[in-house]
């Protein structure tokens, strides 16, 4: 599941299926760029699926950044109703699903980092 952005990002969405979306039918997607927009990510519904497109122009962390940012989106509009299109798209509801999603993101990201250093601690010795 490789994708042009590397594996920090590719261990973001993975993260993000599991940890935030995995209750919620998901598919990601990586695209180019957002037709007719400078747009860096968006979050539709096509039926019961959602699809997230981040714009391959990104450096990796801006594209996790984004990703979180829609996921925030599709997290919102599931637990509260919301649907696409709506003209209060980053109201309250959405800012508290973005700050949870950010902060729970980067403590699991710490963790991964430590776990990794505890790792070439005991491979130098």
């Amino acid at each position: 599941m490789a994708t042009a952005f590397g594996k920090k990002f590719d261990k973001a969405l993975l993260w993000s299926r599991e940890q935030t979306l995995k209750p919620f039918a998901f598919r990601s997607a990586i695209k180019l760029e957002l037709e007719g927009t400078k747009c860096d990510g968006v979050c539709e519904q096509i039926g019961k699926r959602y699809t997230i497109f981040v714009a391959r122009r990104l450096k990796p962390h801006e594209a996790i950044g984004i990703l979180l940012h829609e996921c925030a989106h599709l997290n919102d509009w599931v637990k509260n109703g919301y649907v696409p299109g709506h003209s209060n798209q980053h109201g309250d509801s959405w800012g508290v699903e973005y700050s949870r999603l950010y902060r729970d993101y980067f403590e699991w990201r710490d963790r991964e980092l430590e776990a990794t250093r505890v790792v070439g601690k005991r491979r130098t010795r």
